[in-house]
């Protein structure tokens, strides 16, 4: 029996080129029904004098890419069911929030950098 994924998980680093991502994303969820789930996942620079003050600008600079995403999916007409912000390695720490919320589907756009990478 093919089932359509009650949830999808959109993984973007807020670049441009995420909008064909994005846009797949958008249209898969209200073609199917799901919820749609973004994740932008950010990474600190160890210092050590200077490591509070880089990790909360780091943060903050994640938090408003995960902003921007999500109100251009709602520019295009897609609701978010969820907007997350994680810290850490890119690929573990969207399969980490893929299992939390039981995704059933990851779209992770591509910068042209090269072949796809199974996830």
């Amino acid at each position: 029996m093919n089932r359509f994924p009650e949830k999808i998980l959109l993984a973007t680093d807020g670049l441009e080129s995420s909008a064909l991502a994005s846009r797949a994303a958008v249209d898969l969820a209200k073609g199917g029904g799901a919820e749609l789930h973004v994740v932008h996942v950010w990474h600190t620079v160890p210092s050590p004098h200077y490591d509070r003050v880089i990790r909360s600008g780091l943060e903050d600079a994640g938090r408003e890419k995960l902003d921007v995403q999500v109100r251009r999916i709602e520019e295009e007409g897609g609701t978010v069911a969820g907007a997350h912000l994680r810290e850490g390695q890119a690929v573990e720490a969207i399969v980490e929030q893929a299992e939390e919320i039981s995704a059933g589907l990851m779209i992770v756009g591509s910068r042209g950098w090269g072949g796809s990478v199974g996830l």
